[in-house]
């Protein structure tokens, strides 16, 4: 997927007991980007501040047509705020072929604070909104970021 300034990519294989693995490469533009590595749970910094990742799925919820995770981002910023989003994340295929990926969450709750505010409004807000990612199909293997062809 190729979204101004931003790019996301996901990678699906199975573990040696069978269970599906997400990795997921997003880069947003300003320098930053994010490679979970196989990992459930990725820790980094995004403009200098603590952040992490985390997508868990689900051994008896997923399939072989849909895998179901739980996904949550935590993200730390100026003046004390910190995002949290978390939601039910699910990935499945959108053509019959194959070639199209959506990336759902839907609904993905996401809630600011901030510890030291500018003006009343702006110590914490609370939304449900929705992430649809649609992504092609590119190889049938894996494929290093600097390989995908944007």
């Amino acid at each position: 997927r190729v979204a101004a300034g931003e790019r996301q990519a996901v990678q699906l294989r199975r573990d040696a007991d069978g269970r599906w693995e997400v990795r997921l490469f997003w880069s947003t533009g300003s320098n930053f980007l994010l490679d979970t590595e196989w990992e459930t749970r990725h820790e980094m910094t995004l403009q200098g501040y603590p952040s992490s990742i985390e997508i868990q799925v689900d051994p008896e919820r997923s399939t072989d047509e849909k895998i179901v995770a739980t996904y949550r981002r935590q993200a730390e910023g100026e003046r004390g705020s910190k995002l949290i989003e978390t939601g039910t994340l699910e990935i499945f295929r959108a053509t019959r072929g194959g070639r199209l990926l959506v990336w759902q969450i839907d609904p993905l709750h996401r809630e600011v604070s901030v510890a030291e505010p500018l003006y009343p409004d702006e110590g914490h807000h609370e939304e449900d909104t929705r992430q649809l990612w649609i992504m092609e199909k590119i190889a049938n293997r894996l494929v290093p970021w600097d390989d995908i062809p944007w």
